[in-house]
């Protein structure tokens, strides 16, 4: 009996009076930071592995660091301890929240503790003293509606920085375009040496008054090293470089807020129509030859070239004498978009072709363009030509082109009778009488049902093809980017320009939607939305952000690296295209 009381008290002793609850905790390494800072974020729980959800992070932006585990033994008694690491970057000034994290382990639920992080404004006299900053700045304060201007984003760095991602603004109010050739070089402030990277967008205004243009954002890692202290003689020698720890901070950095003033075109009162071309421009005339027989066509070409909206150009009015028809051809476009703007020539060419004999003046042809450095409209005018239209070769040719005379009556063949109707004739009143009365309702209805199974139909048939018109477009474009970035001798911008192009171009496509820039967040969401795989969706971001950090860190590409870069490009562009 006294043995089997002892195993009962044993068996008691073995099992908990009081199930433990797993012990979880939410730390940061500061609660002061600043614009363009982050924060590191430790999230701990002893003795068993969960799953952390941050989705409830709204004021950071999070990104996961790995996680970390460390063992301990006190007593004999083993514990474990899970560190899940987080890089969190402000998006805002001001009082931020972290809020009560959700951690699941097991099938129990536990939440963190809130964490306050105040958030203040970047200072801007410290610009020049820090190893990384960025600067945006427009070519002119004040401008007109249509007046085209630069906006200048730069990017500064003294020190290695890897995976670099660029967001322009979102340029409201204003027609905007990035110019494919970017700036990079070295220079020196402070007695510091900068790498630059210029990258350009041509704006034009659509509507006057008191613009914003909001910050340019570009986030980037710092790869930091960390070194242990000096706890001996012999750890002098394990701080070298070679065997110090690199960990990776991340930071955004974010241009300042740019005001511009949009003025109204004055008002216009000149007798030539204005053509609505804003900036500098010239017109030019060219005649073929200055001689021509009746019934063949000479070549009138117009020249419009400047500096501004050239692509608006419409082609001119010409006052061609009565004797003349005229047939115009399709404008011909040489245009260039530099760090300076639009810039080219349009050429309208008309063919003349003359129905009579004579000698006629082909008058000026006029131009009234506006000028942002006069603050006027300014007319240009061609110079005029004299033209000599001499007989036709034979006398057929003037006949096709000129109008019959009409010197005799036709005559007219008497009608005769040949015979009945096949159906009888109705002789009486009675044949006027409505046979079958009808509504006026019924009749509208009767007339207006065609027309509107036909509009439906059309509209239908509009709106199930646009998605696929587009889709088949943006598909395109992204091929013969890929094909252009297999050109040899190309330059490391141009290559990863069309790196970058063929890779948005394909995720856009899968979007159904045409577009020119995209973030990687918006890229994840457009390759999960249509139902990819999670492999394809991070290897799409992976490689993109990969792109982007070519483009922007200013480092000489490697001929093996290009390789790579194309290869994987031309990977995911085949997976995406299924």
């Amino acid at each position: 009996m006294r043995h089997f009381i002892i195993l009962i008290i044993i068996f008691f002793l073995l099992i908990p009076i009081k199930t433990k609850a797993v012990e979880i905790n939410a730390l940061v390494d500061r609660n002061t930071t600043s614009l363009g800072e982050s924060i590191q974020l430790s999230v701990s729980i002893q003795g068993k592995k969960g799953i952390i959800d941050t989705s409830s992070i709204k004021d950071f932006k999070v990104i996961p660091r790995g996680s970390s585990t460390s063992m301990q033994i006190i007593n004999g008694r083993t514990s474990r301890e899970i560190i899940y690491n987080y890089t969190l970057i402000p998006l805002r000034a001001g009082g931020l929240k972290i809020p009560p994290l959700s951690i699941s382990i097991g099938k129990k639920t536990q939440l963190t503790r809130e964490i306050k992080i105040q958030v203040s404004q970047r200072p801007k006299a410290d610009d020049q003293g820090r190893p990384v900053f960025v600067e945006a700045n427009l070519s002119a304060p004040t401008v007109y509606t249509g007046q085209q201007l630069i906006y200048t984003f730069k990017f500064l760095h003294a020190i290695q920085i890897t995976n670099a991602r660029f967001q322009p603004p979102e340029f409201n109010g204003f027609a905007a375009r990035e110019v494919e050739k970017r700036n990079s070089y070295q220079t020196i402030i402070n007695g510091r040496q900068y790498m630059v990277t210029e990258l350009y967008f041509t704006l034009s205004p659509l509507i006057s008054g008191a613009k914003t243009i909001e910050p340019a954002v570009l986030e980037c890692d710092i790869p930091v090293s960390r070194r242990r202290r000096n706890q001996s003689p012999f750890d002098s020698f394990f701080n070298d470089a070679f065997f110090s720890r690199r960990e990776i901070d991340s930071k955004i950095f974010r241009t300042d807020p740019i005001q511009i003033k949009v003025k109204q075109l004055p008002p216009y009162k000149g007798k030539t129509p204005f053509s609505g071309l804003v900036g500098r421009f010239k017109i030019q005339a060219g005649l073929e030859k200055q001689s021509i027989k009746v019934g063949d066509s000479i070549t009138l070409a117009l020249t419009i070239s400047g500096t501004g909206n050239i692509m608006d150009a419409k082609a001119p009015d010409i006052e061609m004498p009565a004797d003349f028809k005229i047939y115009k051809d399709a404008p011909q476009e040489n245009i260039k978009l530099s760090k300076k703007g639009y810039s080219g020539e349009k050429i309208f060419r008309s063919a003349l072709v003359p129905i009579k004999q004579g000698t006629y003046i082909i008058p000026s042809v006029l131009l009234t363009f506006f000028d942002p450095a006069t603050s006027r409209y300014q007319t240009r005018a061609t110079s005029q030509f004299e033209l000599k239209v001499s007989p036709a070769e034979n006398s057929d040719q003037e006949k096709i082109s000129s109008f019959p005379k009409r010197d005799k009556t036709p005559q007219k063949d008497k009608v005769q009778f040949t015979g009945r109707d096949i159906l009888p004739l109705k002789t009486d009143l009675s044949a006027l009488e409505n046979q079958t009365p009808m509504s006026v309702i019924c009749f509208a209805v009767l007339i207006l049902m065609p027309a509107g199974f036909i509009s439906l139909l059309i509209i239908g048939l509009k709106i199930s093809s646009k998605g696929k018109d587009q889709t088949g477009f943006m598909v395109g474009r992204a091929l013969k980017a890929l094909k252009q970035a297999k050109t040899k001798e190309l330059s490391d911008q141009k290559f990863t320009s069309l790196l970058y192009q063929s890779l948005t171009s394909i995720i856009f496509a899968r979007a159904g939607t045409k577009g020119e820039l995209l973030t990687c967040r918006e890229a994840r969401g457009i390759l999960n939305k249509a139902g990819y795989s999670e492999k394809i969706t991070e290897d799409a971001v992976q490689l993109l952000e990969m792109i982007e950090l070519n483009r922007y860190s200013g480092v000489e590409i490697t001929s093996l690296a290009k390789k790579q870069l194309l290869a994987q490009t031309i990977r995911l562009v085949r997976s995406l295209s299924k």
